[in-house]
């Protein structure tokens, strides 16, 4: 009984100080790692969001940029970094959802080392094609494609949703059923993060994105605000790590 006794009451006074941690969260300027050069999509949107998250934070949000070994060194500083919610990773596929399926091995755990806290961002991409090519349409490029092997270079990465930035423009999707290639980006913390501190920063973050200020900005530079629940983020990096493990399976691409 006396044992008993001792461990609840350590669980009790331990929770006790999660909370207490959480309350004053944050106690010190965060850091948020972009694992890609300056001047890139991902490190627009990181530096747009770090400015109205310090306000309404309370302290400053400093963008920390980390590129290399396509997007895995910044990914393995916030994995070893203390889960106090001071160390964020501003995010697109590579670390959760490609990464682990085109490398060997990598320096963390992908699936447990890093835990979602909401999506930011949708980049819409949009298909052109030279204007001496004769097609005008996703089917007529398709049977271009076919009839021509070897004679058509392309790139994949669109929205299975019309965006709001190109009126009249139909995605993709509205020819292929179920095509979504677009590059998510989100916000991971380190595993262990308090859950009121995950909750803080989903909060704020969320305000941020729902901000007119901000959505002007973003849709100035071709970006679509997206946010999210913590769950909801968790559910589509799984979703997506699925579906890009086929694609790479498939494909026989690997990162040596």
């Amino acid at each position: 009984m006396k044992k008993l006794f001792a461990r609840t009451a350590a669980l009790l006074c331990a929770a006790i100080a999660c909370s207490a941690g959480a309350q004053d969260f944050p106690t010190k300027p965060l850091r948020m790692v972009v694992p890609f050069a300056p001047g890139g999509g991902a490190d627009f949107v990181a530096r747009a969001i770090a400015a109205p998250l310090a306000k309404r934070l309370g302290q400053p949000v400093v963008v920390d940029n980390k590129p290399g070994a396509g997007a895995v060194l910044g990914a393995d500083i916030v994995a070893k970094a203390p889960a106090d919610g001071h160390t964020l990773l501003y995010t697109t596929p590579g670390p959760q959802m490609t990464s682990p399926y085109l490398m060997a091995r990598l320096p963390y755990d992908p699936v447990h080392d890093l835990v979602p806290v909401s999506e930011v961002a949708i980049v819409p991409n949009v298909l052109v094609v030279n204007k001496n090519l004769p097609v005008h349409s996703i089917e007529e490029l398709i049977a271009y494609a076919k009839a021509n092997p070897g004679k058509v270079n392309f790139a994949s990465v669109a929205t299975a949703k019309p965006s709001p930035l190109l009126p009249g423009v139909p995605p993709i999707a509205q020819t292929l059923k179920g095509f979504d290639a677009a590059p998510v980006n989100y916000i991971s913390v380190p595993k262990k993060t308090p859950r009121a501190v995950i909750d803080r920063l989903n909060r704020e973050i969320n305000a941020v994105l729902a901000s007119p200020e901000l959505k002007e900005q973003f849709a100035a530079n071709g970006v679509v605000p997206q946010g999210s629940t913590p769950e909801e983020m968790a559910a589509l990096v799984r979703s997506e790590a699925a579906k890009w493990k086929k694609v790479i399976e498939t494909s026989g691409a690997r990162i040596d």
